[in-house]
């Protein structure tokens, strides 16, 4: 059985420490990815073609990533819908989805307030994938949790 005091709080050294292993993995992550792009253009056109975009955004999307869980299957289970199901029934729109999640700039708000106040409607004012969220959360067709 564990208890609250069980749990480990990472000391501001080791929060400082994963931060800079995590900048060093994402700008590895963009040099690669040109590497790629460069070195294999008519894959990298393949990739994009297949992802329903162009390389100039997936090359967007590789250095906006911060390696963290996409908030869009959190909001997702929150209007009680199951991001598998969504995956599997209807694969382009949560790739839209999550591509629209990842070039967001409104990451660290939305983090902060599925943590705070996941009950909240305030998502709806800058979230990007409101419209298509919204929508989903009203169709009948949509896999409930």
């Amino acid at each position: 059985m564990g208890y609250a005091y069980d749990k480990h709080v990472p000391s501001r050294a080791e929060i400082v420490v994963g931060m800079l292993a995590d900048a060093i993995r994402r700008s590895t992550d963009r040099r690669e990815f040109a590497k790629f792009v460069d070195s294999n253009p008519a894959e990298a056109d393949r990739l994009a073609r297949d992802l329903n975009t162009d390389k100039a955004t997936l090359a967007a999307v590789v250095a906006r990533s911060d390696g963290r869980p996409l908030l869009f299957g959190q909001r997702l289970r929150l209007l009680g819908i199951d991001p598998r199901w969504l995956r599997h029934r209807q694969p382009a729109v949560a790739q839209d989805l999550a591509r629209c999640c990842t070039l967001c700039n409104s990451k660290t708000r939305c983090a902060h307030d599925l943590v705070g106040q996941p009950e909240s409607a305030d998502w709806r004012a800058y979230c990007p994938n409101e419209s298509t969220l919204d929508a989903l959360a009203n169709s009948p067709d949509a896999g409930r949790i």
